[in-house]
């Protein structure tokens, strides 16, 4: 069961990690962005990438730091 559950956070941290930097791709090839990134300001395109990658952070530090 412990392994069970550090296997599926393992998966969820790599999970986020892969969003994070998929978007953070994607926000940098204007061709690939949805319309509305391309009608917000430059700043904008930075702005979800920086939130996941950070999330993904913050979960990275607690599952990793923080175990009971």
């Amino acid at each position: 069961m412990k392994n069970k559950k550090k296997i599926i956070n393992r998966l969820v941290i790599i999970l986020l990690l892969l969003t994070a930097s998929l978007s953070a791709c994607l926000a940098f090839i204007p061709n690939l962005t949805p319309n509305i990134y391309a009608a917000l300001e430059p700043i904008t395109y930075l702005l979800f990438p920086a939130l996941l990658t950070l999330f993904a952070v913050l979960v990275f530090i607690k599952l990793y730091f923080f175990k009971k």
